[in-house]
């Protein structure tokens, strides 16, 4: 045998190797695919309510349910058992016999209406919404639930009292609640940015930092000032001792103060 002729045999083999390699690679991609792709469900489940079901499917980490928990059936119980199944598989079997059907609006957003709702399935539409929410002082507040009105739908504010939800419509109204502040609710009218401010059920909270006192400690004596207490000159005077040891020497500071706290 030539060289070149077993040149020849060394190429065709690794030409072929590299054929049955790509053969390969194509096979998982197309089980990949089709069998465990992004947004395919796997359940096993017996009597369990359909709210339930819809929590599970959630836990997988890509599918998000909007629905209102009154159009929801309380006395019927969902069986069902699937691997890696398609969400048109599985809305089919979670949704037989319930009067129900669904929207997906994204996706990952999937909104669930009653069946002969179709004047609602119209007005349907994904819309991502961003804003802040600060209080009247323009403090960022965290962890301010905002849901969007009469669904299950919403989120909470981050650090800096920033959020991010997807509503269902350009119409929706955002409903915003906060421990220790009254809740307030912002019409979108089409709108994709909602900042808002809240106001503090305590006016005491909506007073600047620097002025929301508990403690004066002066020469061993303890003054306590609150805003309910301001009005004697031992109690602006505990104001004053507060308002300098947080670094507020500038008498117009103090005034202000006083006057803010009168009022309050």
């Amino acid at each position: 045998m030539s060289v070149d002729t077993g040149r020849l045999i060394i190429k065709c083999l690794l030409m072929t190797k590299l054929a049955i390699l790509l053969i390969i690679v194509q096979s998982f991609q197309s089980f990949a695919n089709n069998g465990y792709g992004q947004g395919n469900i796997s359940l096993r489940l017996e009597k369990t309510q359909l709210k339930k079901v819809f929590k599970a499917i959630e836990e997988g980490g890509f599918y998000r349910f909007v629905y209102k928990d009154d159009i929801l059936p309380k006395e019927q119980s969902i069986s069902i058992r699937v691997q890696h199944a398609e969400l048109a598989d599985v809305m089919a079997k979670v949704l037989e016999n319930t009067g129900l059907t669904y929207h997906k609006l994204s996706d990952n957003l999937v909104v669930i209406t009653r069946a002969d709702g179709g004047e609602i399935a119209r007005t349907l539409q994904a819309v991502r919404i961003s804003g802040k929410v600060t209080s009247v002082l323009g403090e960022p507040l965290k962890g301010v639930s905002v849901v969007e009105k009469s669904t299950n739908n919403g989120t909470t504010t981050g650090e800096d009292g920033t959020y991010t939800l997807q509503v269902t419509s350009p119409n929706a109204t955002l409903v915003f609640s906060y421990v220790g502040f009254g809740t307030k609710e912002l019409a979108l009218k089409g709108k994709t940015a909602g900042d808002i401010q809240l106001q503090a059920i305590d006016n005491s909270l909506n007073a600047p930092a620097f002025l929301q006192i508990d403690d004066g400690v002066a020469g061993g004596h303890k003054n306590v000032a609150r805003a309910h207490d301001i009005g004697t000159p031992e109690k602006d005077n505990a104001v004053a001792i507060g308002v300098r040891r947080r670094g507020m020497n500038d008498f117009n500071a103090f005034l202000i103060g006083i006057q803010f706290l009168r009022a309050g």
